[in-house]
């Protein structure tokens, strides 16, 4: 089980990804040229935060590492609202929807997010290997919509 301390990191990152979800079905609803594209990563975001927060009911210690702060997460959190604002101002166009979904997408991977996590439990092992897997895959998808 999570250790109390570490239960509002998780809360907040799988917050975060319930609101890239939103920001994704903003782009759907805004940006129809791409509407399936945005629709369905949306929904993936939406598991996404389901799975993180799985992380609670699996068996063994997870933990959290100290780098992510309520603070920091909160930061992360501003940007995507400002990006949602944006968006449904009418203000971004299809490359910038591509791009700022893109930056999105790599900084969970170059900032090492997911090494946040540890745990030995075989289902906590499974499922953050799957998000990685899935934050990859979000990635070519975009990259091969900018192409």
């Amino acid at each position: 089980m999570i250790k109390s301390n570490s239960t509002s990191v998780i809360e907040a990152l799988a917050q975060n990804e319930e609101l890239i979800g939103e920001l994704y079905q903003t782009y759907a609803d805004r940006l129809p040229i791409r509407k399936q594209l945005w629709q369905s990563l949306a929904g993936e975001e939406k598991m996404h935060a389901a799975w993180l927060r799985q992380f609670g009911q699996m068996q063994g210690d997870v933990k959290v590492s100290n780098r992510f702060s309520i603070a920091a997460i909160s930061t992360y959190r501003a940007y995507v609202q400002k990006e949602i604002k944006s968006a449904i101002s009418g203000v971004v166009n299809d490359r910038q929807a591509l791009t700022t979904s893109l930056y999105i997408e790599e900084s969970l991977i170059e900032k090492n997010f997911f090494e946040a996590f540890s745990g030995e439990g075989q289902s906590f092992k499974a499922v953050l290997k799957q998000l990685i897997a899935e934050t990859n895959i979000h990635i070519s998808k975009i990259k091969a919509q900018l192409n």
